[in-house]
């Protein structure tokens, strides 16, 4: 779906760019410290941090489709496959690296469900333990 704005009488659709300023915003408001955002949806994930923005076409949505035709490991390899070129194509060295030294990563959207499966939705964890859980569950899907 495209994003919209959430402002009573408007409906605007929001550009990549306007939608992932406007997540970064909305999460680094509430914490203290430096803050990096990773918000996915079906089609596309936004990263911020350190005033860097990158928006990734992850297409959640059409790797279940390809993966129902030729085989649940194939199709995730072939995903992850895209997934790694578009990191390397669109986020920066610089952008990574200020995720990685950020205080507080917050996930919004589908990362919720991911982190609720992992054990570890729902509360504040650290940073390598969330990792750690995140890890785990892809490969244990994986596994699969």
């Amino acid at each position: 779906a495209t994003p919209r704005a959430a402002v009573p009488g408007r409906d605007d659709v929001l550009t990549g760019s306007r939608h992932r300023r406007r997540n970064w915003v909305a999460g680094s408001s509430r914490c203290a410290g430096t803050v990096a955002t990773i918000s996915a949806g079906g089609a596309s994930s936004q990263l911020a941090a350190g005033g860097r923005v990158a928006s990734l076409a992850t297409d959640l949505l059409g790797v279940e489709g390809r993966a129902a035709v030729i085989g649940d490991a194939e199709g995730l390899k072939q995903w992850r496959e895209a997934l790694d070129a578009e990191l390397r194509d669109k986020a920066t060295p610089e952008l990574l690296s200020a995720i990685g030294a950020a205080d507080v990563v917050l996930g919004l959207a589908m990362h919720a469900s991911a982190a609720q499966l992992a054990g570890v939705g729902g509360r504040r964890v650290g940073k390598q333990e969330a990792l750690a859980a995140l890890d785990s569950l892809v490969d244990a899907a994986a596994a699969d």
